[in-house]
């Protein structure tokens, strides 16, 4: 039988180490739109960015995010997407200072689960537009300048750039 941690009145801090505990923090949030054109099938794009360093990946915080980067470099966005199985779920603590949590689970080819943290004030304008599911991306700054280097910047190479999740209306997706 799984516990359960009885939290009292008093215990907003108690609560709030519990919801941070195996996280890691993200550098940002937004959303990008795909151009518009005949036959556009995907929506919005809701972006995770992540810090690419120790606070991410070392020494132990979010190995499957670490793995799913590591396969993004060698196959790209969308060819991962094909063959990446994860399944994704959001989690809120309001109160002061409120604080939105990412839970991912993957299946294959990563393995293992991670859980990604946000502000939630500072985010609050971009939640309308993953309330619903749809398409989600990790990534980071850096992931972005270089797939997005020597083009111009569109949706196609914003996808590139990240590991994708959630609903996906991508030809060839298994």
């Amino acid at each position: 039988m799984a516990r359960v941690r009885a939290f009292g009145p008093g215990d907003t801090e108690r609560q709030r180490q519990d919801f941070l505990a195996g996280t890691v923090p993200a550098a940002r949030a937004a959303v990008t739109v795909p151009e518009t054109g005949p036959g556009s099938r995907l929506g919005l794009l809701f972006m995770v960015f992540l810090h690419e360093d120790r606070r991410t990946f070392g020494p132990a915080p979010a190995p499957a995010i670490r793995d799913a980067f590591g396969l993004l470099e060698h196959h790209g966005g969308l060819a991962l997407a094909r063959n990446l199985d994860a399944g994704a779920a959001w989690a809120g603590l309001g109160g002061p200072g409120p604080l939105v949590k990412l839970k991912i689970e993957f299946a294959a080819p990563v393995r293992g689960p991670a859980a990604v943290m946000l502000d939630g004030s500072r985010h609050a304008h971009l939640w309308q537009h993953i309330a619903g599911g749809g398409l989600m991306a990790l990534t980071s700054r850096e992931r972005i300048a270089q797939a997005t280097t020597g083009t111009a910047a569109s949706f196609a190479s914003v996808m590139a750039g990240s590991v994708l999740l959630g609903r996906q209306d991508l030809a060839g997706r298994r």
